[in-house]
């Protein structure tokens, strides 16, 4: 295993709260599941992929157990909660007994990391992939970067999986952690992938930024918080029936909207928790609430101040059921993939994607090798010293992102428009040129790899002419029909190129 930063100490599921599953009762039956699955992606999502996430859900959340993950429990019983978007309650968080809030994944991650010392796996950090490499349409290995020593190398192997995270971290405000570009769309990119759904990027609509930051938990809304305008209006109702339990992609553009409208609070709205029963508050939120009273605020009596921020990636590259992509000898699982969650992720949601399509990758992976011989140079190849950025252009690249990701934040995030799109591809456009006249270095490779995502993200946004999920149009504000399906993209002789292309149509 090849990891940039320390594998069970690094990666957005640090600050993950919980993991969503069917179980095994006739209340929250996976048919249930698949359910609000499909629902919540409106027309994008592939149900073959839906269904396997539904389906195998409560096995996956038993394998973790057997793994050493420790669940919440109740009586003995799973601690289920109730996000919007869920029918039920199926939101399960893992122990966080005596865990920082911050850092309540490392209860997920760090189990799992320990098992794999047991299970014999050879786990190398602080390595940063620059291509993927291929021979005969097949990828055959992966050129690496040590962080450290800055030496290349080439890692031959029969099978790759891509388990590298979303690209949210393109847009100036987000919940993500640092070096989440989508650099394993792009290295996908770069081997021929198709990647889908480009445009479908989920905006957490709840991110405190001040006086600290931290998330608003999900299932505070099912136990009885309100969102408030400046005028002390709960607002919701005027954007959903369902209110104060409606989808992310509602709520993060009713926020929008609100502040947009001139009725906002320090650029996002108020956060209600009066109406959370008193027991709640003292037991499954005790820990958000200590978190909030080590800055000055007391949970369910000071109003809380959040708003939209990007938080997953529901576009990515395209796999089959088994985690296959569309190029021999590269399997992809978690959220470098797309079509498994369509237009909106429910809660809890990406966790369960990792661990169902994780274990199917990997398997599928043992099984397409069974027979094949071990290539002898299936080990670290020293390649050659990566040539290092100079100092100047080092701050040229830093500055050149940081202008991308407000460019991002700008004119692709929760509202867009064809105008704001065309302006944001033709800054994009500017800017690759630029750096592809820098001296060639691995942070010139990494600032490319950005543009190359980023560019997918913008044409696949202009090609969707409607609103739908998370996608929002100003100028086609009304969902259409004809755009039941979903983008794909390749990257053909140094261009991304953009297509539509209607669900049942295989990969």
């Amino acid at each position: 295993m090849l990891s940039l930063g320390p594998v069970g100490r690094s990666g957005n599921t640090l600050v993950a709260g919980g993991i969503s599953s069917a179980t095994n009762d006739v209340e929250n039956p996976p048919e249930l599941f698949l359910h609000d699955i499909m629902q919540s992606g409106q027309g994008v999502g592939n149900s073959s992929l839906a269904r396997v996430l539904a389906e195998e859900s409560f096995p996956a959340l038993q394998r973790m157990e057997e793994f050493g993950v420790v669940f919440a429990r109740e009586g003995g019983k799973l601690l289920r909660r109730l996000p919007p978007g869920h029918s039920v309650p199926r939101n399960i968080p893992t122990d966080w007994a005596g865990v920082a809030f911050a850092m309540r994944g490392i209860t997920f991650v760090r189990p799992l990391a320990e098992h794999l010392a047991v299970e014999g796996v050879a786990v190398h950090n602080g390595f940063c992939a620059l291509r993927l490499l291929c021979t005969e349409g097949r990828v055959t290995g992966v050129l690496v970067v040590e962080r450290k020593s800055g030496k290349c190398f080439s890692v031959r192997a029969d099978a790759v999986v891509l388990a590298t995270g979303g690209y949210a971290g393109l847009f100036w405000r987000t919940n993500n952690v640092s070096d989440s570009y989508g650099d394993g769309v792009a290295l996908a990119l770069g081997a021929g992938c198709t990647v889908r759904d480009m445009e479908m990027v989920q905006f957490h609509p709840c991110m405190m930024f001040t006086p600290v930051k931290l998330p608003v938990l999900d299932s505070l809304f099912g136990a009885g918080a309100l969102l408030r305008n400046s005028t002390g209006e709960a607002f919701m109702p005027r954007y959903s029936k369902t209110g104060n339990m409606a989808t992310r992609d509602v709520m993060a553009r009713a926020i929008f909207q609100e502040v947009a409208a001139g009725r906002g609070v320090n650029g996002g709205v108020y956060v209600d928790c009066g109406k959370v029963p008193h027991a709640a508050l003292e037991g499954q939120f005790s820990l958000f609430g200590q978190v909030l009273a080590k800055h000055g605020l007391c949970l369910g009596k000071d109003m809380l101040v959040a708003g939209p921020c990007a938080h997953y990636s529901l576009g990515g590259v395209v796999i089959d059921p088994q985690g296959r992509t569309t190029v021999a000898g590269l399997y992809a699982a978690g959220e470098v993939c797309g079509g498994v969650h369509g237009a909106n992720r429910l809660a809890g949601g990406s966790l369960m994607d990792a661990c169902v399509f994780g274990w199917r990758a990997g398997r599928a992976a043992v099984e397409d090798m069974a027979g094949a011989a071990t290539r002898s140079d299936s080990v670290f190849t020293s390649f050659s010293n990566c040539i290092d950025a100079t100092s100047d252009a080092l701050f040229q690249v830093k500055e050149w992102t940081r202008q991308l990701r407000t460019l991002m934040w700008e004119q692709v995030s929760v509202v867009r428009t064809g105008k704001g799109l065309q302006a944001a591809l033709a800054t994009l456009h500017e800017l690759e040129g630029a750096a592809k006249v820098l001296w060639a270095s691995v942070a010139r490779e990494k600032f490319l790899h950005k543009c190359m995502v980023a560019s997918c993200v913008v044409r696949s946004a202009l090609a969707r002419q409607e609103s739908r999920g998370a996608h929002y149009r100003a100028d086609f504000p009304l969902l259409q029909e004809e755009y039941t399906g979903h983008t794909r993209c390749r990257f053909v002789e140094g261009l991304v190129s953009v297509q539509f292309q209607a669900e049942g149509m295989g990969l």
